[in-house]
């Protein structure tokens, strides 16, 4: 599916939250280190080896992005459900709009792919929309928050 408004992401059939982890943040690049650890102990079990790499992944390519581009990520929430985990990324950047414009990009066909082969960047949110089942992103009063969605519909779609 891809990226998605967090609507339509509150439609997949997840079932009642089983359990939350929140977890602070910081600006340093260690976060990232920090956030995967958090994943790969909060979702093993919850969802399949492989979404299991996906999802330290995208959490870490998610906190790189709120550190590189909104002075760092403040907070990690995985939640976990019986149909699937979501993890999402709080920072205090305004980006939100601007996420949502490059996201939609990716799908759209008339778009010119105009990163650079050789380039170190700019590919963070094309890995997250073909590791996740959904995401979306949402701006929030004290900044913007990025949930992806790890389900069974991916495994399928793979």
């Amino acid at each position: 599916m891809g990226f998605t408004t967090s609507t339509t992401l509150g439609q997949f059939r997840l079932g009642d939250v089983i359990g939350e982890r929140r977890t602070p943040l910081t600006t340093r690049v260690s976060a990232c280190a920090q956030a995967r650890a958090v994943v790969k102990q909060v979702v093993s079990g919850w969802v399949s080896a492989s979404q299991l790499d996906d999802a330290a992944l995208v959490a870490t390519e998610v906190v790189a992005n709120a550190i590189n581009h909104a002075g760092g990520a403040e907070e990690l929430t995985v939640r976990w459900y019986p149909g699937g985990v979501t993890i999402s990324v709080r920072d205090a950047g305004r980006g939100a709009d601007t996420i949502a414009r490059r996201a939609s990009a990716l799908h759209d066909p008339t778009r010119s792919d105009s990163t650079d082969q050789l380039s170190e960047g700019g590919r963070g949110l094309a890995l997250v929309d073909h590791c996740t089942t959904a995401w979306c992103v949402d701006p929030v009063p004290a900044g913007t928050v990025v949930t992806a969605l790890f389900g069974p519909e991916k495994d399928v779609a793979r």
